[in-house]
């Protein structure tokens, strides 16, 4: 598929040929893992659907709000301003999305999110021990 896709339009294509790749692939990959962990492929689903929805909401974000695919080379400055403004738009739009889907679903416990959200204190203070010292 990559020797198909650099035929058809060099560079360009052999990105396509990854991503049609990993489109192949994914599928084939959860069943074996659904099968490993001895869960059903809908069990996984009910574990994936946040992350993988919000990862959709995050590409049409960067998509719609970030700078432009460039249609030619260009300079390394440019490529890191670019790459920080898909990050700087992305990020936010991954987690706000990821947090919206745990509420929508019923704020499921032993999830990332809950252990994310519960240890949040125990940064806070382990920051602020770091800055202002353990006395505070």
């Amino acid at each position: 598929l990559m020797v198909a896709g650099v035929a058809w339009n060099g560079l360009r294509g052999a990105a396509w040929a990854y991503v049609v790749t990993a489109m192949i692939i994914l599928p084939i990959a959860l069943t074996r893992i659904a099968r490993l962990l001895n869960l059903k492929f809908s069990q996984l689903f009910r574990i994936l659907w946040r992350t993988a929805l919000a990862s959709g909401v995050m590409y049409l974000a960067v998509r719609t709000l970030g700078p432009a695919v460039p249609q030619h080379p260009i300079e390394a400055g440019e490529a890191a301003t670019s790459l920080v403004t898909c990050v700087a738009i992305g990020v936010p739009a991954y987690v706000l999305s990821v947090l919206t889907f745990w509420l929508a679903a019923g704020r499921p416990q032993g999830t990332a999110e809950s252990w994310i959200l519960g240890n949040i204190p125990v940064v806070v203070r382990r920051v602020r021990g770091a800055i202002f010292g353990s006395g505070n």
